[in-house]
């Protein structure tokens, strides 16, 4: 029998369900069984969020990832001591974050990593210029 490695420990949640989070899982979620079952699917989710709270909170994608992009390749030029290395590009960043949703994914299975690696996928392809930003 193999086990699994992990090799930290699992991530707790990142915040507290608000009643208002609360109340919207229940009217998202029907009853089969002795499962509760989300109706509105990870791609639904993700189409949701990417284009609604996100995108007020954040701003267009391709202007927000450049400027993450910038700051990553300035922490990563001196944290490496190679001021020559090949800057980080917006979709670098959106790629990363999907690999970085992975790996919380391993360890603690959440719908939310599915839900934002989706997400992540989808607002690469914007910032690739692939697919364009809905309103």
């Amino acid at each position: 029998m193999t086990t699994k490695k992990t090799y930290h420990k699992p991530i707790p949640p990142r915040h507290t369900e608000t009643p208002a989070h609360i109340e919207w899982k229940k009217r998202q979620a029907e009853q089969v069984g002795d499962k509760t079952i989300l109706t509105e699917t990870v791609i639904q989710e993700a189409v949701r969020v990417i284009n609604g709270p996100r995108r007020k909170a954040y701003g267009s994608a391709k202007e927000s990832f450049g400027a993450v992009a910038e700051a990553w390749t300035a922490y990563l030029r001196m944290a490496s001591d190679n001021p020559a290395m090949k800057p980080l590009t917006g979709a670098d960043v959106c790629q990363l974050m999907i690999i970085l949703k992975a790996m919380r994914h391993a360890v603690g299975h959440g719908r939310d990593d599915l839900v934002d690696q989706i997400g992540y996928s989808a607002l690469s392809a914007i910032v690739e210029g692939l697919d364009k930003e809905t309103n």
